[in-house]
């Protein structure tokens, strides 16, 4: 697996920090310059609730308070909330492309169930361990992890910050990559989109208007493609590889095109017949959510 590592401050200079300290006193219509600063935690909490991530990050370099302040995981939950809730394969967990060697201490039992997940990693434990012995050998997990078969991958490495703020970073740096990979391709299901007949392949899933024609494929890791109903529904299983370019060839079909990422962070890929474009897996991850929280 080729992965790099990112490190860098995530706010910007001191002099923006101060900016947004007095863009905050301004919108106050107030004269003190140390009037901000000498409320109360709670108060200012709130302000810094209003402020993007790239603002509330320049924050977080005026001082030490303000850098517990503005580095509150509550503050960047609710970032990550708004900033991924239209986008795909984004589910509300922390991001798996972190080193949380720093933050390991900060992760609950749950936190880092979905994590190991996230990252295709197995995280079946021992019966007969005792619960501190199961929490500490998922933060060995979790430290010595990689994403099975996740090229190109940025893992971000924080240095100061929460463990929700590193996950915000992540995902941003993560939304650039351009090269699916064999892991994604087995892990999401698959609208099957023909492109001569301008919809989707027979079959009906889920509730939803839009889904009322949809078929649902997926590229299984024994190396066949298939409907998820089974081998007797069409698409009929198929032999799928990656090309040495990236591309996916399926059968004896025209290979198709190498995936590209949309900007809901989806996938798609095609060739003159038919478009593939990714989706979360129906059930799974409800499923999964609940037997972690447990």
């Amino acid at each position: 697996m080729s992965t790099t590592a990112a490190s860098y401050p995530i706010a910007g200079s001191p002099k923006r920090a101060a900016l947004s300290i007095h863009q905050a006193d301004s919108a106050l219509n107030l004269s003190e310059p140390d009037y901000f600063t000498s409320q109360p935690n709670e108060l200012i909490t709130r302000i810094l609730g209003f402020l993007d991530a790239s603002n509330l990050a320049n924050v977080s370099e005026c001082s030490s308070r303000l850098y517990c302040l503005a580095t509150q995981d509550l503050l960047w939950k609710e970032l990550c909330k708004h900033r991924w809730a239209s986008k795909k394969h984004q589910e509300m967990s922390l991001h798996p492309f972190v080193d949380y060697t720093a933050l390991i201490d900060r992760l609950d039992r749950a936190e880092k169930l979905a994590i190991l997940r996230r990252r295709f990693f197995s995280s079946k434990l021992k019966e007969d361990m005792t619960e501190k012995e199961k929490d500490d050998e998922l933060s060995q997990l979790v430290l010595h992890s990689k994403p099975v078969g996740w090229e190109g991958v940025t893992v971000f490495v924080p240095k100061k910050c929460s463990k929700w703020q590193a996950s915000y970073v992540a995902a941003e740096l993560d939304q650039n990559r351009d090269k699916l990979t064999m892991g994604e391709l087995n892990a999401y299901d698959w609208l099957y989109h023909d492109n001569w007949s301008r919809g989707f392949y027979g079959g009906v899933y889920g509730n939803d208007a839009d889904e009322e024609t949809v078929v649902r494929v997926k590229f299984h890791p024994n190396g066949l493609r298939g409907n998820i109903l089974g081998p007797e529904s069409r698409p009929r299983m198929m032999p799928y590889h990656f090309t040495h370019l990236g591309a996916i060839q399926v059968g004896q079909y025209p290979c198709h095109s190498k995936p590209r990422r949309l900007p809901d962070w989806g996938w798609e890929f095609n060739n003159a017949y038919v478009t593939y474009s990714s989706m979360e897996p129906l059930g799974e991850s409800k499923e999964q959510k609940k037997k972690e929280e447990n």
